[in-house]
């Protein structure tokens, strides 16, 4: 599932939005290989991070590629067990990517 927010100056909360903006957030769960895919080329992102990503024994870490930032950690599923959650930093877009459904995004 993916799911776009942004949060203008203006707005109290983060709204939905129904397509990709500049500044947004992307909040992308259980992706298939085509989505990520197709993000990597929109964003010019290291398809193999975004994979490593979805990985529920990828260690936390921090790499940086071609002045993008990816930063692993783990996170509680709504499941209850720990997960990978991939934090996707840009210029202009931020990216979260998790297998699961995540407590602390949802």
């Amino acid at each position: 599932m993916i799911t776009f927010y942004k949060r203008n100056l203006k707005d109290v909360s983060m709204q939905k939005l129904d397509n990709y903006e500049t500044f947004s957030w992307i909040n992308i769960v259980d992706p298939l290989e085509t989505d990520l895919q197709e993000f990597a080329k929109l964003h010019e992102l290291d398809f193999d991070l975004l994979v490593e990503g979805l990985d529920p024994n990828e260690l936390p870490r921090i790499e940086i590629e071609n002045k993008i930032t990816y930063t692993f950690v783990k996170a509680t599923s709504k499941n209850k067990y720990l997960s990978t959650l991939l934090i996707v930093t840009g210029e202009n877009f931020l990216i979260t990517i998790s297998k699961d459904s995540l407590s602390a995004i949802d």
